[in-house]
């Protein structure tokens, strides 16, 4: 787990009262003057101008030598940690600053030489030790915030080279480089996630448009087609019964037939007959699709074409026969 705080490696610090003196017996120290010892964690107690470790894994009776003679006490952290430090350097705009986060993998190797150095701050140290680098420093000079990537490969590139070169030094500590991050600043994520919306609303936008026209054009095609393509596309649709597009064409149909009779039978004696077509076949054809059952063959003899259409009409208006079985005559 990586860490960043303050009270790494030497936990706690304390200064130590004189010990409780007994005649006779020597003194003892009154174990409520120690900080707690959480787990993985050392005592370093100071005495006479040097440094010493517990490091048994049992209580203290308060009567050890070190403990009685201490004047101050440490607690030290002895479990590996990964230490995050983060450093800022500059951008080509005064308005901007790039943040590197360097990951160190951190071990203390002597309890003792940790806690007379009072190194309670890790991460200061370690901001320290890089900032030591006047070029990574200057990394960020020729870039832009727009340029994060490019920074991101310099500073990982020159740090990495520079903890080869130069490696952290701290005494009673193991220190080495794990990681090496640049995050992106948050004005200009905030700004380039604004860009990525508004473009992938455009390309929504975009292709909504296009299927419109595509089903516009679909439709306008549908409509040239006449009335019985719109029918079709209302039963794909499901918005028409098939039931009643059949009932609506046979129906729209009789009525057409019938408009074009009534018509002619307004037409005067002989009109037909002056027409420049073949007047008895185009009544007769009529005089067939109007009678119930036609099948189309002619139904006039020799009679004038104005004749035949007055029977036609006769026909068409009569209701029509049926036999046994309900059949047309």
């Amino acid at each position: 787990m990586s860490m960043n705080f303050t009270g790494y490696p030497v936990v706690a610090e304390h200064r130590l009262p004189p010990a409780r003196r007994r005649l006779l017996l020597g003194g003892k120290r009154d174990l409520a003057d120690l900080p707690p010892q959480e787990p993985g964690t050392v005592l370093v107690f100071e005495v006479n101008g040097h440094y010493e470790a517990f490091r048994e894994r049992r209580h203290l009776t308060g009567s050890e030598d070190a403990v009685v003679l201490a004047v101050a006490i440490s607690v030290v952290d002895m479990r590996e940690r990964l230490a995050t430090t983060r450093l800022l350097i500059p951008s080509n705009s005064p308005a901007d600053d790039f943040v590197v986060e360097a990951v160190f993998r951190a071990k203390v190797t002597r309890p003792e030489a940790v806690a007379a150095a009072g190194l309670t701050d890790l991460d200061a140290t370690l901001r320290s030790y890089l900032s030591q680098d006047q070029e990574l420093l200057a990394l960020g000079l020729q870039c832009g915030v727009e340029e994060i990537n490019e920074v991101r490969s310099l500073v990982r590139r020159r740090i990495m080279a520079y903890c080869k070169v130069v490696p952290p030094q701290i005494d009673g500590m193991d220190l080495s480089l794990r990681e090496v991050r640049v995050p992106t600043p948050t004005p200009l994520r905030e700004h380039s996630t604004v860009v990525r919306d508004e473009r992938w609303n455009q390309d929504v936008v975009e292709l909504r448009q296009a299927l419109e026209q595509r089903d516009v054009e679909r439709i306008h095609e549908i409509l040239q087609g006449g009335p019985s393509m719109v029918t079709a596309l209302g039963i794909s649709r499901r918005e028409i019964h098939t039931s009643d597009a059949a009932r609506e064409a046979y129906e729209s149909e009789d009525r057409r037939r019938k408009h074009m009779l009534d018509l002619l039978r307004t037409l005067p004696d002989g009109y037909l007959d002056s027409l420049p077509i073949d007047a008895m076949q185009f009544v007769t054809a009529l005089s067939a699709s109007l009678r119930p059952g036609a099948t189309g063959d002619p139904v006039l003899d020799e009679e004038k074409p104005q004749s035949a259409l007055r029977r036609a009409s006769r026909d068409a208006d009569k209701p029509p026969i049926l036999d046994e079985d309900g059949h047309v005559d």
